[in-house]
């Protein structure tokens, strides 16, 4: 199985020129996903995708779970109600009277020691030798932990548009990161997506994170991308923001020359008309029907793009390059096919057949019908037909000779494509 790793940053890639990934670009990174990984999908018998935006999707989702833990939402709630930034506010549909007044502020401050003492009364009364006490104490906290349970519960009812509103929020944020048709080709095993980091996300990891360096999450991602990078045993291609990021580190990644002819490749078949405009949800379906002429035309562009020096080279000498190599070697590969395809139709080699055996157009229109009731299995049939025979079988001959050369040809694929996608 030919399979193709793929490693993308659309979060630089759509970014602002000030490199800030703001709310209304989140959506373009999954369609910037989807345009990478296209190609690759029918060069490749599978694909997998490492791309940042679903680090960044997980990390929204963690934020969706942290909504429904009342420590964090309380830390949440109490920071928004202090700061009360009507944009924030407005961004969420909220209104001020959503947020804490000061004195539940301090209510809720008030309510955080009483429950630090009753943990350090607990903690005391576990070294207590008295007894008498020990259970005065017991009693006592029963009462308070009761009173604590029914704060905290009227607590989490008051805070109810404020966590609802959030979680909206964080949620249509995830949302905005992941791609539907992706998803959908997950499903049919075509595709593979994961983030660069595999570090499960938890709120104490982010916390921890915080406070290592606002740059931890970030340095940990890419060291764990850099590392695969230089270790996968897939045939690899870099987004051209991941491939400049390695080059300009001092990440070492191993020899990038073999990315190169993937990428190559993959912007070659990028180059085939009507690719671009084809939506990813047909991408199995063209694959089902294409699929015997997949591998010839994959070693066709890898061959192609292994025989342009691509390596290290501008981006724009690379375009221009692989743009003369299609010029050269791939147009003229497809013009000859289709010559060969429109002088071998079999339709044609049956009209030509009985054209030259002094055949009627009846005898034409039976020959054709018996090879449409038969199939091109049923030889014994045809065989029987008797006068009509022996020219109908040489003319399927002829075609079936035709077609087994023609899955051969590198370039059948795209002939192939250019039928289902303008049809």
């Amino acid at each position: 199985m030919f399979e193709i790793e793929v490693f993308s940053d659309p979060a630089r890639a759509v970014a602002n020129v000030d490199g800030v990934l703001r709310r209304e670009h989140f959506a373009a990174t999954a369609k910037y996903d989807e345009d990478l990984v296209k190609p690759a999908l029918l060069l490749a018998d599978k694909t997998s995708l490492r791309s940042r935006r679903i680090d960044f999707a997980l990390n929204e989702a963690r934020n969706v779970d942290t909504t429904q833990k009342l420590v964090p939402l309380t830390s949440m709630l109490v920071g928004e109600s202090k700061r009360r930034d009507g944009r924030f506010l407005a961004s969420l549909g909220l209104s001020d009277s959503d947020l804490l007044t000061d004195e539940e502020i301090s209510s809720v401050e008030a309510q955080i020691l009483i429950q630090d003492e009753l943990h350090a009364l607990r903690q005391s009364r576990v070294r207590s030798t008295n007894l008498t006490k020990f259970r005065a104490d017991k009693e006592r906290d029963r009462a308070e932990i009761a009173k604590s349970n029914q704060y905290w519960d009227d607590f989490w009812d008051r805070a109810a548009p404020f966590r609802d509103a959030l979680r909206r929020h964080y949620k249509e944020q995830e949302l905005s990161f992941r791609s539907a048709g992706i998803a959908r080709l997950a499903e049919s095993g075509l595709v593979n997506e994961s983030p660069w980091d595999s570090t499960p996300r938890s709120r104490p990891r982010e916390v921890l994170d915080h406070l290592s360096g606002p740059n931890t999450e970030f340095d940990r991602a890419f060291a764990s991308m850099a590392e695969d990078v230089a270790n996968s045993r897939k045939s690899v291609m870099l987004d051209g923001q991941v491939r400049s990021s390695l080059l300009t580190t001092a990440t070492a990644t191993g020899d990038l020359a073999s990315t190169a002819v993937i990428g190559g490749a993959v912007d070659l078949m990028r180059m085939v008309k009507g690719l671009s405009e084809l939506p990813i949800d047909q991408i199995a379906d063209v694959r089902a029907e294409l699929v015997e002429y997949l591998a010839p035309f994959r070693d066709f562009m890898l061959q192609v793009s292994h025989n342009t020096s691509v390596g290290a080279v501008t981006d724009a000498e690379r375009e221009r390059l692989l743009r003369l190599a299609w010029e050269r070697e791939v147009e003229s590969a497809i013009a000859e096919m289709r010559a060969h395809v429109q002088r071998s139709t079999f339709t044609r080699n049956v009209i030509d057949v009985f054209a030259t055996t002094s055949g009627t157009l009846g005898t034409v229109g039976l020959a054709i019908g018996t090879v449409t009731a038969a199939g091109f299995a049923g030889f014994s049939t045809l065989t029987a037909v008797g006068a009509v025979g022996a020219p109908l079988l040489k003319a399927l001959v002829d075609s079936i000779r035709t077609k087994q050369e023609v899955k051969q040809n590198r370039a059948y694929f795209i002939h192939e494509f250019a039928r289902l996608s303008g049809r």
